[in-house]
């Protein structure tokens, strides 16, 4: 389903998709507390001091998640391998534009760019989760174990957790939650 909030008041807007191709993603926990408040504060904050550039960074986000949505359809169903690859490398660089777009903002921290700059040594993007701050990051694993990362995603995993950081391999994608309507 794709969530669409409701501008201006209007109702929020749902909206099936086709299951994605399965992603591998490396959730890595940084450990250091964020204040979601006072993120949102501060990015509202620039916005109102600085409207020519921050409307212009929200609007290229919003093109970053409707590029990637169309990513995903494109590489769903009878595309077969080829169709997911394409859209894994596609996903590779919206993740590291939008994680750019949000160091922008300011909502980075320093232990979300040392995962970003450990995976981006071996051919990874990487972004912050949430609101930023710290927390977690996402790195996108290529479809296959060891295919496409240069050091490999042990040797990645091995130097996040050597950093104090937590590491786990998550999968994202397939048939997901499907509901049973009765005729």
């Amino acid at each position: 389903m794709v969530y669409t909030r409701g501008v201006g008041g209007g109702a929020p807007a749902f909206r099936p998709i086709a299951p994605p191709p399965e992603l591998r993603l490396l959730v890595v926990n940084t450990h250091v507390p964020k204040d979601t408040a006072a993120l949102v504060a501060g990015v509202r904050t620039l916005r109102e001091a600085l409207p020519g550039v921050v409307e212009p960074l929200l609007q290229a986000i919003g093109g970053v998640a409707a590029a990637a949505l169309a990513a995903l359809e494109g590489g769903c169903g009878g595309g077969g391998a080829a169709a997911a690859a394409g859209a894994h490398e596609r996903l590779r660089e919206l993740v590291r534009v939008n994680q750019g777009a949000l160091g922008a903002l300011g909502v980075g921290h320093e232990a979300l760019d040392r995962v970003v700059a450990a995976a981006a040594r071996r051919g990874l993007a990487a972004k912050l989760t949430g609101a930023g701050g710290g927390g977690c990051a996402l790195v996108l694993l290529p479809p296959s174990a060891g295919a496409g990362a240069e050091g490999g995603e042990e040797a990645l995993a091995v130097e996040l957790t050597e950093l104090g950081f937590s590491c786990c391999e998550s999968r994202l994608g397939g048939e997901g939650v499907l509901v049973a309507v009765e005729a």
